[in-house]
């Protein structure tokens, strides 16, 4: 990306759709992963591409289809990341037009809050635009 954008290029990366699958999936071949196994890797991959890109800005997967007491306790592990910016839905399903960000899932509101970040939406089909 530097050689397109330069070294002080500005550009956003969204980090690992549902990176929580790393630390919550106990089935996996080795076993789920630390929180702060979890939290160290997404700094380091962050300060790699700072290295490279130092107005990089990074992103944050909200995996919204968490209950509220396993995402409050996945986010604790991310809340003092220099690293994170914004979060950001993934999968194209997201719905704007609703209170949850997929239905019988998180709230839009609930993870603004929980947070303190704005939200980028990979909305997909569902985004309806009128221009009148």
């Amino acid at each position: 990306i530097s050689q397109y954008l330069g070294r002080d290029g500005k550009c956003m990366f969204l980090i690992e759709p549902d990176f929580w699958q790393y630390y919550g999936d106990a089935s996996q071949e080795g076993g789920a992963n630390s929180g702060e196994y979890m939290r160290a890797l997404y700094d380091d991959i962050c300060k790699v591409v700072r290295d490279k890109l130092p107005n990089a800005i990074f992103s944050w997967d909200i995996s919204a289809w968490l209950k509220p007491e396993a995402m409050q306790k996945w986010w604790s592990y991310f809340q003092t990341s220099p690293y994170i910016s914004y979060i950001h839905t993934s999968g194209g399903q997201s719905r704007p037009d609703l209170a949850n960000i997929k239905p019988n899932e998180l709230t839009w509101k609930y993870m603004n809050e929980l947070t303190g970040k704005k939200i980028i939406a990979d909305c997909g089909k569902y985004i309806n635009i009128k221009f009148e």
